[in-house]
């Protein structure tokens, strides 16, 4: 691992898993059931769970957007310490 690759790996999280993670959030906010959608009995039954596993879904997926973007920056400090130490360890000649 260098600190380039620490780099790396913060463009990754920034560029591809939180945009995927914003994208399949959003698309739960598009997979909602009308009052009736399952029918009277099917909507008094399965409609609550449903709604609440949307929701849980949906939450799971702000906190892993958050946590990304805390790694991001945690990240960034790991880089910067990684390359101070890369630059302690190489010889200099004078």
């Amino acid at each position: 691992m260098t600190s380039n690759g620490i780099r790396n790996l913060r463009v990754h999280l920034h560029e591809d898993v939180i945009p995927q993670f914003e994208t399949r959030r959003q698309q739960m906010n598009e997979t909602t059931l009308g009052p009736w959608a399952l029918g009277m009995s099917g909507s008094a039954i399965i409609l609550p769970t449903y709604e609440r596993a949307v929701t849980r879904a949906r939450d799971h997926l702000s906190d892993a957007i958050d946590a990304a973007e805390q790694w991001i920056v945690q990240l960034e400090t790991a880089a910067t310490n990684w390359r101070t130490a890369e630059d302690a360890s190489t010889v200099k000649y004078v």
